[in-house]
């Protein structure tokens, strides 16, 4: 079973791929990205940028679309296709929203993606895993969340979707929900695929369908996995191989190149059973530690050896003091 991305004429594409997230609705600065940094991002030899969208810019309000935010992402995807970028739309979100996370919490300040519409009425999160409860009332669309994440993308679509830089969508980052794998997947998470994905595709998206991996797949490496190509072509299993965000992030430790190496082997494995091809959705390193380019070497050696694609986070021209470690 193949894992490789091909095009049409059967030979494998590696997209060299960079987080573009100057569109994310965010609380902290710097992500400021200029016009001239496209034709510099060509230049460094990358081509395709993963292009982070926020819901709450598209809808901030229920069923009121926000035409001169869907503007801006047509601006991005003019400069990157002027500048020879192919274009990843990715639907990011980090914690849901700043709905489903306490306000007093320190991880308040990374919370985006949903508008607060989409938590329920009275909802009072006490804790940063309150938002999982969010994201299973996607998955079995109660309330009809479902059918409002779906109607927004396809409104993005509508501005957007026959763009010549337009390589395909990233349906939802980093999903999240109760009950851990393999429940999470199975009982979930891949139903909710096999009604989104159809459903975009009948509303016009064309292109590849990038499926990240849940979120705490990025620590443990293990997730549930059955087949998802009877959902049709074009699909691509995209995890995201940090190899161990909270020990690079948190913890401030390295990742140990036989701990990089078994997440890229158990990817691989897991693209296998899924029966798609597989494309590293994200990854970065820690710049604040002294061995952060030994780590990145690390990374790209194996990307090479296994001759995987990925999506860097990020580029950014951070704000002193504000952005992230990763930049």
């Amino acid at each position: 079973i193949r894992t490789a991305l091909l095009d049409a004429a059967g030979r494998q594409v590696i997209l060299r791929g960079l987080q573009h997230h100057s569109l994310q609705d965010v609380d902290y600065y710097g992500r400021e990205v200029k016009p001239d940094d496209y034709p510099l991002m060509a230049s460094w030899g990358f081509t395709t940028l993963r292009v982070a969208t926020s819901w709450s810019k598209i809808e901030p309000k229920k069923g009121q679309y926000n035409g001169p935010y869907l503007q801006q992402i047509k601006g991005v995807m003019d400069a990157a296709h002027k500048a020879g970028l192919t274009v990843i739309l990715e639907w990011h979100q980090d914690l849901w929203g700043r709905c489903a996370v306490d306000k007093t919490s320190s991880f308040a300040v990374n919370a985006n993606g949903a508008p607060d519409w989409t938590c329920p009425p009275g909802f009072k999160p006490t804790s940063t895993l309150d938002s999982w409860t969010v994201f299973d009332n996607l998955w079995a669309n109660k309330g009809g969340l479902q059918d409002a994440f779906i109607a927004a993308w396809l409104r993005v679509l509508k501005e957007v979707g026959s763009h010549p830089a337009l390589l395909g969508l990233d349906v939802i980052n980093e999903p999240q929900g109760t009950g851990g794998s393999p429940a999470l997947e199975r009982d979930k998470l891949f139903p909710a695929w096999r009604r989104i994905v159809p459903a975009l595709r009948k509303g016009g998206a064309k292109g590849l369908f990038f499926l990240d991996a849940t979120i705490m797949r990025n620590e443990t490496m293990e997730m549930h996995t059955e087949p998802l190509d009877t959902m049709g072509p074009d699909l691509v299993f995209a995890p995201h191989l940090y190899s161990g965000w909270l020990l690079m992030y948190v913890l401030n430790r390295p990742v140990p190149a036989e701990e990089k190496r078994r997440d890229f082997t158990s990817a691989l494995k897991q693209a296998a059973a899924l029966r798609l091809p597989m494309w590293n959705g994200e990854w970065g390193v820690n710049l604040n530690l002294d061995t952060s380019l030994q780590n990145l070497w690390t990374h790209v050696s194996m990307e090479d050896e296994y001759l995987v694609g990925s999506s860097y986070w990020a580029f950014q021209k951070a704000v002193p003091g504000q952005g992230d470690a990763s930049i």
